[in-house]
């Protein structure tokens, strides 16, 4: 992202610059002033940790002033800043001011998880990079485990995402076979979703909590079920525990 981001700024330096972080943002490095971008979008129950139901977006000074010279009308009304900007700045001067009514209670959630996120170190620059780090670990913990299965990667390693990893199924089990055998062993898996080889492999989702040290046995229970389910699909190209072992930094 940062590549991309200078790039298009180099070539136009009035762009605006948006991410799509629903998966990433909270859990894979962005670092929004340094790289000079202007929008983030995510949703609150990715790797942020709280319950869904929030989109949140982070927004530039630049993207705000592309906003207000816009020539034609946002088309949703929800969406549209020029109806939440003023509330916004309402509240921070204490004077709050009716536009619709919050979702109160997912807002502090997010507070919560905000708060959990940054109490790992003594400022947000140290706590910031502790989390990038943990879903770092995380991710290459669960490819680990993967190798250790015999199963192959839809990305490759070197690119491949630290907060949710696409894993092909093996010759002669397909998603109806395994996905079930693995929600039996209570851990509930995603099938494909790319309309080309949506068939061919499932996804593991490894960010938030579970990349986190003490709550770390979130990804051996995944990978124990994913075990027990392909034996019982009757694929033994590994001995029990392999992915276990190999999960944990075992040989």
């Amino acid at each position: 992202m940062k590549r991309f981001a200078a790039v298009a700024r180099r070539h136009s330096p009035n762009i605006v610059i948006v991410v799509d972080g629903v998966c990433a943002t909270g859990g894979e490095e962005l670092r929004m002033e340094e790289w000079d971008v202007d929008v983030t979008l995510t949703a609150s129950q990715k790797a942020m940790g709280a319950p869904p139901g929030l989109s949140i977006v982070v927004a530039s000074p630049r993207a705000l002033a592309a906003l207000q010279n816009r020539k034609t009308p946002v088309a949703n009304y929800f969406n549209d800043w020029n109806r939440w900007i003023p509330i916004f700045k309402a509240y921070e001067t204490r004077s709050p001011s009716y536009f619709a009514t919050p979702a109160t209670g997912l807002i502090r959630s997010l507070a919560v998880s905000l708060n959990e996120i940054l109490s790992v170190a003594p400022n947000h620059v140290d706590a910031m990079n502790a989390r990038f780090k943990a879903h770092q670990e995380g991710g290459a913990a669960i490819r680990r485990a993967v190798k250790a299965l015999g199963l192959g990667l839809i990305a490759k390693e070197e690119v491949a995402a630290n907060t949710i990893t696409a894993i092909r199924f093996p010759p002669g089990v397909t998603g109806p076979d395994l996905l079930p055998k693995i929600k039996g062993y209570g851990v509930e898996l995603a099938g494909g979703l790319h309309p080309q080889n949506k068939a061919e492999y499932f996804r593991v989702g490894h960010m938030n909590i579970s990349v986190v040290e003490r709550h770390r046995g979130h990804l051996e229970k995944t990978v124990d079920a994913i075990e027990r389910a392909l034996i019982d699909c009757g694929y033994t190209k590994f001995k029990r525990y392999d992915g276990v072992n190999a999960l944990k930094g075992g040989n």
